[in-house]
């Protein structure tokens, strides 16, 4: 799942604490900025199943994280399961 519009401030830790309530989260990848640290303002959140996913999507849609509006949206493989992103170099 593409989450959009992050604040700066905003940890991975905090969206997986957010989006457990909707099924297992197995893994968030945050690009951040080298020099501050601080994350670039999107997130992909890999949840354990597609229905999980799909749940957040329903709850979160266009909703707020640290008083900032986010888009969130499902990514699909081609197999139908939910997006995993590419390891980290």
């Amino acid at each position: 799942m593409l989450v959009e519009g992050l604040t700066k401030s905003v940890l991975r830790f905090q969206l997986s604490k957010m989006f457990s309530t909707y099924g297992d989260v197995d893994g968030i990848d945050m690009p951040i900025f080298k020099t501050s640290g601080q994350n670039r303002g999107t997130a992909v959140v890999v949840f354990g199943s597609a229905r999980a996913a799909s749940k957040a999507s329903s709850h979160m849609g266009t909703g707020l994280i640290d008083g900032q509006q986010v888009q969130v949206k499902v990514q699909e493989t081609s197999h139908g399961d939910t997006y995993v992103p590419p390891p980290r170099r």
